[in-house]
């Protein structure tokens, strides 16, 4: 089965093609905006920002391979991108471990009304 998103060597990137270098992007920041709703919940009943990034990235790891494996996509890397996979992979985690632990600072000094504004303007 063949991705609708890869696009081959010398084949035309046509209208879809286009279309989908638009939606996917938009749709992964809404998916990335809504952290905290599904965070600030877990906070609540006490489970610490390290443990609900651990589950987080877990099922996304899970999800993806499943993706990966339904596509027949090759799970195979050389060395130069399981080193730049890692490096991209400590920072954005470095990334979350500093929201999420904002998120519980922000909880317990603001409403969660005020929190979510907040995270959508952050840079």
């Amino acid at each position: 089965m063949k991705s609708p998103f890869a696009v081959s060597k010398g084949e035309k990137n046509d209208k879809s093609h286009l279309l989908w270098g638009y939606v996917l992007p938009i749709l992964g920041a809404a998916c990335y905006g809504l952290n905290p709703l599904f965070a600030l919940p877990l906070y609540g009943m006490s489970i610490p920002p390290m443990v609900v990034m651990f589950y987080r990235y877990a099922f996304s790891a899970i999800l993806m391979a499943l993706v990966m494996l339904v596509l027949r996509e090759t799970f195979r890397v050389n060395r130069k991108e399981f080193i730049l996979a890692m490096l991209m992979g400590i920072l954005f985690s470095g990334s979350s471990a500093c929201l999420f632990s904002v998120l519980t600072i922000l909880m317990q000094a603001l409403p969660l009304s005020s929190c979510l504004p907040i995270h959508s303007l952050w840079p």
